[in-house]
């Protein structure tokens, strides 16, 4: 059955019968407050669906890009259309507020009608009134604003880049209160024992209120040794999982939830339900007890996620594949003497053809051997096809992640930071045999899966970053011979040349884990080959490990010290810099490669922050 927005918005309204002001905070999906049903963003049909406990369907359209949903005391439901840069309200009586590019999370503050919105490329949170309709502050918080929720009379603004969360004043005026998240003793000296130090990297995903509490669900990401043997991989298992805290002074580590995304929390009775893209479950646990894992698959396999939220009546579970998208409603979890008997909704069928929906389905599918032994998808890292900001290291080598939406990737090959993949196929391959474990794909489904790379990605909004007239002479210095850019970035080209140069960024440490692996092959040639015997090889080549006497005489192939010249489109969001991910700012990149990468030492500080605004704006 399924409803217009109109007609469902008076059945809605008239079960409202809370009317106390509430803090309510924005979600991928929730249980409605009043047991009317549940709420759903479906990014790709660009709607919101509300699911009544009948199983009736209401679809809210126009939302492009739905990142979040929440509903004030009355029941009403306001939604962040991220690719339309605007908060809609659906219900009551509808509306529209532009408030600026790619609403990622919401908070309302209802006695005071305000509803502070975070944007994720802004890197800003705006406070929106309601009733006016103006936005009365902008507040940068240098870093996506990925969470939000009111802790201690004032703004808690999270950031998956940051490992910290800080509380603002509502007025947004004042410094924040700075809370740090830390990894449990128990853990770290496990790890020492282990002899395998890890790099550590912290993001708050998640900001869950849970009665008196605030929840903290903190991304945790073993970034790895450059003595692995693979990149993903860690001592402890999969390198992604969250952490629980409870939000204070300091923050409280309640456990870990073996998930690589938490795409969405919600509570019910004293239970955090932990849904991640990707996974056939859901990580279900009380607040203060042990891990249950309460799941649901259905008959079809290649999931593209799971949401499950749950009303301590109901539970209501929308889980998506290729192949299918249903609601399954049953008895909540909680009340096991419930004589309701589960039933499925079917959801009508995203917009995209069949290729595109199967690319999506392997880009988000965390539980497919065939791609990941880790528990691992493509979204792990590149969510939304964005960077996570993080530099991976393994296989003797650090590695950046790079961001692939909005850079007209089907035009940047070839593919790698060596470029030794002609085709966008041929190095997610790679990827997925090398890095993530897995044991490959079949060529229909490596087509659709780069397809989905190449045209299925959601586009990037971004606020301009200066004023026109520096922008165009930092264009100016760009383009000219004098400075040299553009000579291997063309703007006609997708900013890159597609070749490979050698611009001064290998690192010693790199060269040497180079030669030696060069030492361990012309050893393991020769020894084949018959040209050395073992008792000749150490002194020509090293010992077992390919370390001796003529490892720093070897001479590096030209190729190794050549990287392949990215796009500088979206720039501005793919921070740390250069393939080990050593330079924070543009700024340092422009300090370390001068003479290499063009040449800026003549330029004035003037014209390098001129030259910066204008990279920022690509």
């Amino acid at each position: 059955m399924l409803r217009t927005s109109v007609a469902v918005s008076a059945v809605i309204c008239a079960a409202c019968v809370r009317h106390e002001p509430v803090d309510a905070v924005g979600s991928a999906a929730l249980a409605d407050p009043f047991h009317r049903g549940a709420w759903f963003i479906d990014p790709p049909n660009d709607e919101v669906v509300f699911v009544a406990n009948d199983g009736a369907l209401t679809r809210f359209a126009g939302c492009a890009w739905p990142s979040r949903v929440l509903l004030d005391s009355r029941g009403d439901a306001y939604a962040a259309c991220r690719g339309a840069g605007q908060v809609r309200r659906l219900t009551g009586t509808p509306r529209t507020w532009d408030v600026g590019p790619e609403p990622v999370s919401l908070a309302l503050h209802e006695a005071t009608g305000t509803l502070y919105v975070g944007l994720a490329t802004a890197y800003e949170v705006v406070a929106l009134d309601l009733a006016s309709g103006d936005i009365w502050a902008h507040l940068d918080v240098g870093a996506e604003p990925t969470a939000l929720a009111f802790y201690s009379g004032g703004l808690a603004v999270g950031s998956s880049q940051r490992d910290t969360l800080d509380v603002y004043p509502l007025t947004l005026e004042a410094k924040p209160v700075t809370l740090g998240f830390t990894l449990p003793d128990a853990l770290l000296a496990a790890e020492r024992r282990l002899g395998q130090p890890l790099t550590h990297r912290l993001g708050v995903e998640q900001l869950v209120p849970a009665g008196p509490s605030l929840i903290a669900v903190v991304t945790h990401a073993d970034t790895g040794s450059p003595v692995q043997p693979s990149y993903y991989t860690g001592p402890f298992g999969a390198p992604l999982r969250q952490e629980l805290f409870a939000v204070g002074s300091p923050p409280r580590h309640l456990g870990t939830a073996a998930v690589p995304r938490a795409t969405n929390v919600a509570v019910s009775n004293g239970w955090l339900l932990i849904s991640s893209d990707g996974l056939d479950h859901v990580d279900a646990r009380p607040l203060n007890g042990d891990t249950v894992k309460h799941d649901w698959t259905g008959p079809w396999t290649g999931p593209v996620g799971m949401l499950q939220v749950d009303d301590g009546e109901r539970t209501f579970t929308w889980h998506e594949s290729s192949a299918k998208r249903v609601v399954r409603i049953a008895a909540s979890f909680n009340a096991p003497e419930s004589t309701l008997t589960a039933f499925t909704v079917a959801l009508p069928a995203s917009r995209e053809d069949a290729e595109l929906r199967l690319g999506r389905a392997l880009f988000h599918a965390a539980t497919d051997t065939r791609i990941s032994q880790q528990a691992l998808s493509c979204d792990s890292c590149h969510r939304d096809g964005r960077s996570d900001n993080r530099t991976w290291a393994g296989q003797n080598a650090q590695r950046q992640t790079p961001m692939l939406a909005g850079r007209d990737i089907a035009h940047t090959a070839p593919y790698g930071w060596n470029g030794e993949y002609p085709t966008l196929e041929q190095y997610i391959d790679f990827t997925i045999k090398t890095r993530l474990g897995g044991v490959g794909l079949p060529q229909a489904e490596l087509h659709a899966l780069a397809r989905y790379v190449r045209e299925g990605l959601p586009g990037v909004a971004r606020p301009a970053v200066a004023d026109d007239e520096t922008v165009a002479h930092g264009r100016a210095l760009f383009e000219s011979d004098a400075v040299g850019c553009a000579a291997c970035h063309p703007a006609d080209a997708a900013f890159t040349d597609g070749a490979q140069h050698d611009v001064g960024t290998l690192r010693p440490h790199e060269a040497e884990a180079l030669r030696e692996a060069l030492a361990l092959e012309q050893r393991r040639q020769a020894l084949l080959e018959g040209t050395v015997d073992e008792d000749d090889a150490p002194a020509r080549f090293g010992g077992p490990k390919g370390r001796g006497a003529g490892l720093h005489a070897l001479a590096l192939p030209v190729k190794a010290r050549r990287f392949d010249t990215p796009s500088l489109k979206q720039a501005a969001l793919t921070a740390p810099y250069l393939h080990d991910g050593s330079a924070e700012t543009m700024e340092a990149v422009l300090e370390r490669t001068a003479g290499h990468m063009g040449e800026v030492r003549q330029l004035s500080p003037r014209d390098r922050a001129d030259l910066v605004a204008y990279l920022r704006s690509l």
